[in-house]
């Protein structure tokens, strides 16, 4: 099904679509002339009700295979009264087990759709219409099925266009500045003091072939403790200590990550968070009251609200938001970051966010999300973060487990999270910030890096180990 107020979303366009100009099929051409014949439409204007449909021809075919689907929209473009599919399923589509279902939504107070109404099962040699509409949002769910495809044939009759609501706005997002970890945090404050850092050449000396112990993995060298001290502060330092594997602390490493990102605008560091902390992180994270949010023609995902969550999970947004983090993050990305906004969510088969999921932003903005998946996701099975222009594809930061994603946005960036297939085991928990700059003053570390900028390319690729993704 091919339709320009479709979702704009690589999550949908996994079906092959053809238009009519691409076949040459002399039976395409009858059912043409049949459809859209004079007869046929006064037919559907006398069982619909919707009166002066015209001869304009707008169809397509569709092939839907194991994993596909098209995500909810409500068909509208100027003059499309009514849609159509006409079904060349197998005789034995089972949409129980084969899925594929054209799904109907209602619609809420802001005539958003939220919930399904009514499921249509595919049919061998079935027609199937509807009245196009301001609420009619519907979807085709997801083919489950390796042995079958689900084959259509769809479009449009054409009349008056019917006047729409204005557009539909959310509220806008409000950001606040970063406060001190202590006042958000459960934890008992201070931090204790990092461990003894354990010389190379003493590690593993009693049992070589011996997994290294937490105190190893926790270490941090003096001379990097003592950097960390003298750039933010013995305060900060413990509450960093406290939460960012050592790997990210080291003098070198940060230095080299602040190079980096200013080069590339984006960066993925992989095993961000202390290994104690993503473990507890992960014991937590799941027992926490996720409920579902709309409306479905921008997210379906589980959201977790700040004043619900608990425990380490609690933490640990707390820190991401904290002065001292944000301290870290003014470092590494040589940003003059003030003031975030941020979500929690969690990502099972079967949800997803859209492009207009969020208001495209008119300035730039830093992107700090931090993904803590049950396991790394395989791209096959969606889940990635995706960036895209209003035709390309830009960077894709795949699902995994403990990663930080560093992304400076251009205005107009927009951004979504794939569609997670049925294939997939895991889920994908993030903690999603954005953070804006302080209005610049005539200089400073925020326009020496748009300074940099402006001699590499917009957003092109992800450092750190992240890799890119083909639509």
């Amino acid at each position: 099904m091919s339709s320009s107020n479709s979702p704009i979303n690589t999550n949908q366009t996994t079906s092959t679509t053809f238009t009519k100009q691409s076949v040459t099929s002399s039976a395409i051409t009858r059912m043409k002339e049949l459809l859209y014949g004079r007869e046929f439409r006064a037919w559907l204007e006398a069982i619909t009700g919707i009166t002066e449909l015209n001869d304009e021809v707008d169809m397509s075919a569709a092939r839907y295979v194991d994993g596909s689907t098209l995500l909810c929209h409500d068909d509208e473009l100027e003059g499309r009264r009514i849609a159509y599919i006409l079904y060349l399923v197998p005789k034995d589509w089972d949409a129980a087990n084969d899925g594929g279902t054209l799904d109907l939504f209602s619609v809420g107070a802001d005539l958003q759709p939220y919930q399904i109404v009514e499921s249509f099962a595919p049919h061998w040699n079935s027609f199937m219409f509807f009245e196009v509409n301001p609420i009619s949002y519907h979807q085709v769910s997801e083919v489950i099925t390796a042995t079958k495809e689900r084959l259509s044939i769809s479009g449009w009759f054409h009349g008056p266009p019917i006047a729409r609501p204005p557009p539909f706005e959310e509220a806008a997002a409000v950001y606040s500045p970063p406060l001190p970890f202590a006042s958000l945090s459960t934890l008992e404050l201070p931090l204790p003091a990092p461990p003894p850092f354990v010389a190379e050449e003493e590690e593993h000396a009693a049992a070589p072939d011996a997994e290294p112990s937490l105190a190893e993995l926790l270490a941090l060298p003096d001379a990097d403790w003592q950097w960390l001290v003298n750039i933010f502060g013995e305060d900060t330092a413990r509450v960093l200590r406290g939460w960012i594997s050592p790997l990210y602390l080291q003098e070198a490493n940060a230095e080299g990550i602040q190079t980096s990102f200013v080069e590339e605008s984006s960066i993925e560091l992989n095993d961000f968070l202390r290994v104690d902390r993503f473990s507890d992180l992960m014991g937590s994270i799941d027992e926490q009251q996720w409920v579902y949010t709309g409306p479905v023609n921008r997210r379906h995902y589980q959201r977790l609200l700040i004043a619900d969550a608990e425990g380490t999970t609690k933490d640990c947004r707390s820190f991401l938001v904290s002065n001292e983090f944000a301290q870290y993050l003014r470092f590494v990305t040589k940003l003059d970051i003030a003031s975030f906004t941020d979500l929690m969510r969690c990502f099972r088969p079967g949800t997803y966010t859209l492009v207009h999921d969020q208001p495209v932003i008119d300035e730039q903005a830093l992107d700090v999300v931090y993904c803590c998946a049950t396991n790394d996701i395989d791209v096959a099975c969606g889940g990635q973060l995706i960036y895209m222009d209003e035709e390309n594809e830009l960077i894709s930061v795949p699902a995994r487990a403990n990663s930080l994603a560093l992304t400076y946005r251009d205005p107009g960036t927009m951004r979504f999270v794939k569609y997670l297939n049925h294939h997939c085991g895991d889920i994908r928990y993030d903690f999603a910030v954005v953070w804006k700059e302080q209005p610049s003053e005539g200089g400073g570390e925020a326009d020496e890096h748009q300074q940099q900028q402006q001699q590499q390319p917009e957003l092109h690729h992800t450092g750190g180990g992240g890799r890119q993704q083909q639509q």
